[in-house]
């Protein structure tokens, strides 16, 4: 029988693994591995991640209407200051949200970052995105118990 209680106790952290990244060694420092760390993503950011996906989508349908009586130089001046590009297929927006939320290593990545990385590094985008569905996918793991007396910190 499942321990609800127990279950409903545990600690869990993200599962993480590194992905390598050895076609962008020239941008690690010497004698460092070229890995990037990623973790699993809780139900939650993948709802989120979704609805930005949608939001695109969404935004795009909206600019339409907006700009359609325009010069095509006016809609796409609109369509990069808001960030909207015809050229993002809405799995890779998705993906990218995926990457954004789930790269643990390096921590300071934007969605800009990811979009260069998927444009010019595509295989790795991709293997980036399935490291993290894959983890997501087997879950997180249960958190370490702390001895008896010993406070959490």
């Amino acid at each position: 029988m499942f321990d609800t209680k127990r279950f409903m106790k545990e600690t869990f952290e993200p599962r993480t693994a590194d992905v390598d990244m050895s076609e962008l060694k020239d941008y690690f420092d010497e004698g460092e591995n070229a890995v990037f760390t990623v973790r699993c993503l809780e139900g939650i950011e993948i709802g989120r991640a979704k609805e930005a996906a949608a939001r695109n989508r969404n935004i795009r349908a909206i600019l339409e209407g907006i700009v359609s009586q325009r010069s095509d130089d006016v809609k796409e001046s609109i369509r990069k200051l808001i960030g909207v590009d015809d050229d993002v297929p809405q799995d890779i927006a998705e993906k990218a949200e995926y990457v954004v939320t789930g790269l643990a290593d390096p921590p300071d990545w934007k969605l800009d970052n990811v979009l260069w990385l998927c444009r010019y590094f595509p295989v790795n985008f991709y293997a980036l995105s399935q490291k993290i569905l894959e983890l997501t996918g087997l879950g997180h793991v249960p958190g370490k118990r702390k001895p008896s007396g010993i406070a959490a910190t």
